[in-house]
């Protein structure tokens, strides 16, 4: 007859007891459980101690771990023949599984569990020592950015409780539901670790090693050191990354090292020291580049915390400073009324960069983890911060030469101003004199009798005019370069109109014309409609004056046309019209242009040419 198998051990943390009990009956019939109180995790040595005993009472019994790597010792216990371990960080990580717990630790998140939350001011006062509760307050404040609450289904989601917390915290407190069968999940992997151990016979262990290793890599980063090292190793990897993420921000990249290590290691204060000079490392001072909370920055700027940075920064290895302890600095710590502190050198490839002091230890218990961690980290962390340093240096020389540059644009401005206020002036002199040479004209043609003078000098009167107008046009402008051809075009228009029994229709197309193509543009115009206005009346005393400017892909059209009694058969500018149409053919000629003639009742003449 077969022998029965024994139940397996299952050494949990008390986190679980209650989400336990809601596993398949059939999983829970092949464990017998003993829960841990939660809260020994704060206490790694007393927590350590109760699982030697557990597992000294259970013998050769199968045994699984429900211990994250808050247990420094669980992959220690938990290796070897029928042993194995759930692989997780902690108890968050398992419940709401890998990838959504570190988008919430990045995203700054302090987190409850159902049980921590019914007892949420004693987990505070007692096991974070944060009694105070403006202490707690503010510690949380600076550190986090919201509260969630891991919803695991055993209990109703504690409202009042969390608006309590909310309340107490000012920070809004998010429900993240649990996955409900990943702790079945897991120990249904742990379990069959245990049992491919028992199928093999194997009494080195090979497979559970073997498991073990793949926990591990589940658990951790490669290259993890010690067992103990675990969780600050994880940890710490996830801060490098994070700051590397950083590099397009390199001034974020102080305070975020300082916020991240304050909220890791747990301490009050943080300050982060360099060597100021250029190339960080190659001078003996030191300047505080990183304060955390940012109100004690005048604190860490004073010659105590200077000296105990210097005393750092002249120091290989991280060490634990205790006020009063015999040593400068820990005098220097007593002196200040400072508490337990750390203080971490900043080597990189030989150069001593700075120091790091964190002060005020909130809690010892995985102390010697996080000086080893820290340790090997420094060289690390030294080398993003002379990357930090460098950036800021060369953001500064940046900052200082785009001054420069403003200050010569600006310099370059002024001047293009006067120069603009100059032409402006020019503009209107020359408007004013061309003026006065049209008022000479006309004060000259009243004193003449003979009709065919009195009409040379009125052509070259209203010719003046024409010129005399783009020079406004471009003293009224914003852009003195260029004349908006249709506002020209009208103005000028209505003023050869203005003769009397002339009817008008208008139709121009906006567009800005250099002076070099606006003048010859305006005289064309003006030869064009005196002549529709001469030749267009005939007997009648009125005539119908139309204007269409308008561009046609690549060219401008300017057409004149009338009402009246149109071109005599055989009419050709440069043979039969007179110096007017001559005028004309030298200015389209002028701008590349082509005049054309109409054919049909009144007379057309249209203007072609290329866009300026």
């Amino acid at each position: 007859m077969p022998r029965e198998k024994a139940r397996t051990k299952l050494l949990a943390c008390g986190i679980f007891a209650r989400e336990y009990g809601l596993l398949d009956a059939a999983l829970r019939a092949r464990f017998e459980p003993v829960f841990v109180d939660s809260m020994l995790h704060m206490h790694p040595d007393r927590l350590g101690e109760t699982l030697d005993g557990l597992l000294a009472a259970a013998g050769d019994a199968p045994a699984v771990g429900l211990f994250g790597d808050c247990c420094p010792r669980s992959r220690e216990l938990f290796s070897g023949p029928a042993r194995a371990r759930v692989a997780c960080v902690n108890c968050v990580e398992l419940a709401l599984g890998r990838e959504r717990y570190r988008e919430l630790r990045k995203a700054r998140t302090f987190f409850f569990m159902p049980e921590w939350a019914e007892r949420w001011e004693e987990v505070f006062a007692r096991e974070l020592g944060l009694g105070d509760p403006e202490l707690a307050r503010d510690f949380l404040q600076d550190e986090m950015s919201q509260i969630v609450y891991v919803d695991t289904g055993v209990v109703p989601v504690p409202e009042a409780t969390l608006a309590e917390i909310e309340a107490r915290f000012g920070l809004p407190v998010r429900i993240e539901r649990s996955d409900p069968g990943a702790l079945e999940s897991a120990l249904r992997t742990a379990l069959d670790k245990v049992d491919g151990v028992d199928r093999a016979e194997s009494a080195d262990g090979r497979a559970a090693d073997a498991g073990d290793e793949a926990a591990s890599r589940e658990s951790g980063p490669p290259g993890a050191g010690s067992a103990e090292g675990g969780a600050f190793e994880f940890l710490f990897s996830d801060l490098v990354e994070r700051t590397m993420s950083l590099a397009d921000r390199p001034a974020d990249c102080l305070a975020f090292i300082a916020h991240e290590l304050r909220q890791l290691v747990g301490v009050r204060t943080i300050f982060v020291y360099a060597d100021p000079g250029p190339d960080p490392g190659r001078s003996p001072e030191l300047a505080l580049l990183a304060a955390l909370p940012e109100r004690r920055r005048t604190i860490g700027e004073g010659g105590r915390l200077l000296e105990i940075a210097a005393i750092a920064r002249s120091g290989g290895e991280p060490f634990f400073i205790r006020p009063g302890d015999g040593t400068r600095a820990g005098s220097l710590l007593a002196e200040l009324g400072v508490g337990e502190s750390l203080a971490l050198p900043l080597r990189y490839a030989g150069n001593a960069v700075g120091a790091i002091l964190l002060l005020d230890l909130l809690d010892k218990a995985n102390l010697g983890t996080v000086i080893d961690t820290l340790g090997r980290l420094s060289s690390v962390l030294a080398l993003i911060i002379r990357t930090a340093r460098l950036y800021g240096n060369l953001e500064a020389a940046v900052a200082e030469r785009t001054r420069e540059i403003e200050v010569q644009r600006e310099a370059v401005a002024a001047s293009l101003r006067e120069k603009e206020a100059m032409l402006k002036e020019i503009h209107h002199r020359v408007k004013n004199n061309l003026q006065i040479v049209s008022s000479l004209l006309h004060l000259k043609m009243g004193t003449l009798d003979d009709p065919a003078v009195r009409e040379l000098f009125s052509e070259s009167e209203s010719r003046i005019r024409a010129m005399a107008l783009v020079h406004e046009e471009l003293y009224r402008s914003g852009d003195l370069g260029r004349v908006e051809i249709s506002d020209y075009i009208e103005r000028l228009a209505r003023s050869l109109a203005a003769v009397g029994d002339v009817e008008l229709d208008l139709d121009a197309e906006r567009a800005g014309f250099p002076i070099d193509a606006a003048v010859p543009c305006g005289l064309v115009l003006n030869e064009l409609v005196m002549n529709a206005v001469k030749y267009g009346k005939g007997d009648r005393g009125t005539v119908r004056v139309g204007i269409r400017f308008a561009r046609r892909g690549d060219e401008f059209v300017l057409e004149v046309r009338d009402d009246g009694p149109g071109l005599p058969p055989g009419f050709a500018p440069g043979k039969t019209g007179g110096v007017g149409l001559s005028i004309v053919e030298a200015l389209a000629g002028q701008l590349r242009g082509e005049l054309l003639i109409g054919e049909g009742k009144g007379a057309r003449l249209t203007l072609v040419f290329p866009a300026p």
